[in-house]
């Protein structure tokens, strides 16, 4: 058989209509570029680009096709454990976690800024933070807020490359990961809740976090919390704030009624006294089969008992 045979054999007809050697060229050539601009990047050291190539060949974070990340907002006011629960939630594998984020608007956010947040936390769920304009860099002027620190995570993984405020980097970041989470205390429920109508695109569940407003304001009271609190009369004023919390119920009941696979409240106090069990409840409202070793691992190396109290490690 000659040599001109042999490669007529190799492509015989599939189907009918294309050659066995015919159908795997695409992909040959789609790998040899991958290859290509994966050296380069190596090359010049474009570690966010690197990134974006590797989050484009490989299934390891992502859910099925089509259904994209988890998009997890967690609402609190100051004071009542939001950092903690943060926390825990972001000890979840395959998470990117967002703190205060929208500190940078301002604290809080106020009326005429309500649309301004929803789009703010719409390009960080879409991993759009380099399109936030002075986004990062008020982040780096004010590192002592610690905002990106606090994603422990990336904040290991970027220092690695001195990458943690390049935009590209960080989007390329974010999008390798199947659930995204901004925690925040500067947007009261209502409004976040709108996220729902205005974002539909959003695979979107909101977690409240809730706690008794007498522990509440009395931390609020002690040093150094009072120094700034005292700024803001919804912060530091009981009428004020608790006119705030009976807002907060009216929307509960309405999410709760109208949205119970998506909307989830957490009560402080319940946290504190058996935080395995409300991050067992946690766990299923996410849609995970059970709780990850990563998160058992979090809650027993912050948690502490006293009695028969289950204490929360600050």
């Amino acid at each position: 058989m000659t040599s001109d045979s042999l490669r007529r054999s190799s492509c015989v007809p599939v189907a009918g209509h294309s050659y066995r050697c015919r159908r795997f060229l695409p992909w040959v050539a789609f790998f040899l570029i991958i290859i290509t601009v994966q050296f380069y990047a190596i090359a010049v050291k474009d570690f966010g680009f690197l990134n974006t190539l590797q989050s484009l060949t490989t299934n390891k974070h992502r859910k099925t096709v089509g259904s994209g990340p988890l998009h997890v907002l967690l609402i609190a006011y100051a004071r009542t454990g939001s950092s903690f629960l943060g926390d825990l939630l972001q000890s979840l594998p395959g998470t990117f976690y967002y703190f205060e984020p929208l500190h940078f608007l301002s604290n809080p956010v106020l009326n005429s800024s309500f649309h301004e947040a929803r789009s703010l936390l719409d390009k960080i769920f879409h991993c759009n933070v380099s399109k936030i304009q002075g986004f990062l860099m008020w982040q780096k002027k004010h590192d002592k807020y610690m905002k990106l620190r606090r994603s422990f995570e990336y904040w290991r993984t970027c220092s690695k490359f001195k990458t943690c405020y390049n935009g590209s980097y960080i989007d390329a970041y974010c999008r390798n990961h199947t659930t995204l989470i901004a925690k925040t205390i500067r947007l009261n429920l209502k409004e976040a809740s709108k996220l729902f109508d205005t974002h539909p695109e959003l695979n979107l569940k909101i977690i409240y976090l809730a706690r008794d407003p007498r522990g509440t304001l009395n931390s609020r009271m002690k040093f150094p919390v009072a120094a700034w609190c005292n700024k803001d009369p919804m912060c530091s004023i009981p009428k004020h704030f608790c006119s705030a919390l009976s807002e907060d119920l009216d929307t509960i009941c309405s999410l709760s009624s109208n949205r119970p696979d998506d909307f989830a409240v957490v009560r402080y106090e319940d946290l504190a006294m058996d935080p395995f069990g409300v991050a067992n409840h946690l766990v299923k409202f996410l849609g995970l089969p059970s709780m990850p070793t990563e998160m058992e691992v979090f809650l027993n190396t912050h948690t502490s008992v006293t009695g028969n109290v289950k204490e929360i490690s600050q």
